[in-house]
């Protein structure tokens, strides 16, 4: 499966939860390890379980170049799907 790639500049809007629905398990598959994110785990280990590499590695850019951490983008990015539905 193809994987959307979100962010093109730092100027455009973050949609990290357009890197959740483009991951190998959005069709409700479980992670084959989802235990690997671990209780109490950070933002960017438990995306490790959602995401590929590639794509993590570019949310962490986008996060750089906008002076955020992934923690950040996530949560605005949830925040945005949460003021819209």
């Amino acid at each position: 499966m193809a994987t959307k790639r979100v962010f093109k500049r730092a100027s455009e809007p973050v949609d990290a939860a357009a890197f959740i629905d483009a991951a190998p398990y959005s069709s409700g598959q479980a992670a084959a390890e989802p235990a690997k994110a671990g209780k109490g785990a950070g933002v960017e280990a438990q995306l490790h379980v959602l995401m590929p590499k590639a794509d993590i590695v570019a949310l962490k850019r986008a996060a750089l170049d906008r002076g955020k951490t992934v923690s950040d983008l996530v949560r605005e990015s949830v925040q945005v799907y949460i003021n819209t539905k």
